[in-house]
């Protein structure tokens, strides 16, 4: 009988460590790492910094799967749906991380127009390529993004010597979004822009003077100056000078920059 007992606990001492290799290596294996929101309110964003864009506003309680991590951890890379993916602060948050959780990187947004250029770029004296170029400036330079041209092909920086140009939209980060910047009047007169829908070209700045011309979406035209009211633009025009409505530009076109041409 005590040769029995004495069996008994051998096999289980003997077992007991296989069983528990066994069921931790599963549960390892399994483990999802999940963020569960503890704010009552939690804005998912499209990049690790709380100048993203607000993707989606999450609830107190809700849980993610997390797919990724910055360096820091600061932020979680989590599967906001089926096909998108977002970031949320981690303070914010109780989860289980994996100790394999990858380091996800992610572009910034800019912060007050500050980029780096894409690719080495020609800095022009104005907004289009028959100004004069002033200088080059190699890849990844860092520069401050302050105006734009009217139909967003342009972009006025300052460089890092403090001195200002003109660099085409191409040379910036492909998500950067230059409408809110405003336009100078120094890419307005003079300028070369594309009209945005097909407008009539009339002698003078109202609707009742002589038509000229119909211009079709997309057409080239210099503009020279605005009527008093701003509503209408004063254009270059074979043999005469032109007039067309100031609906052919872009929206949030500041025309009233431009000098008033009356004659």
């Amino acid at each position: 009988m005590r040769f029995r007992g004495l069996l008994i606990c051998c096999v289980l001492v003997l077992c007991l460590p296989i069983g528990l290799s066994v069921v931790t290596a599963q549960d390892d294996e399994a483990e999802t790492p999940i963020a569960r929101v503890i704010a009552w309110r939690l804005n998912a964003r499209s990049a690790p910094s709380l100048d993203a864009e607000v993707l989606a506003v999450l609830e107190l309680g809700q849980e993610f799967r997390i797919v990724g991590r910055t360096e820091a951890a600061d932020w979680l890379n989590i599967q906001l749906s089926t096909d998108q993916t977002a970031w949320i602060a981690s303070r914010y948050t109780e989860e289980t991380i994996s100790r394999n959780l990858p380091i996800v990187t992610a572009e910034l947004p800019s912060e007050n127009g500050v980029i780096r250029v894409s690719q080495d770029v020609n800095v022009r004296a104005g907004a289009g390529v028959r100004f004069p170029i002033v200088n080059g400036l190699p890849r990844s330079t860092q520069v401050t993004v302050i105006g734009r041209s009217g139909d967003n092909t342009w972009a006025q920086i300052i460089q890092p010597n403090g001195s200002t140009g003109w660099i085409f939209d191409g040379a910036l980060p492909i998500d950067f979004d230059l409408t809110p910047f405003p336009v100078p009047a120094s890419a307005l007169i003079g300028a070369q822009w594309r009209t945005i829908t097909t407008v009539p070209v009339r002698v003078g700045p109202e609707a009742f003077y002589p038509l000229l011309e119909f211009l079709n979406e997309g057409t080239l035209v210099t503009i020279l100056g605005r009527d008093t009211t701003s509503q209408w633009v004063k254009i270059s025009f074979p043999i005469s000078n032109g007039w067309i409505p100031a609906a052919a530009f872009p929206e949030g076109t500041n025309i009233s920059t431009l000098p008033i041409s009356l004659n």
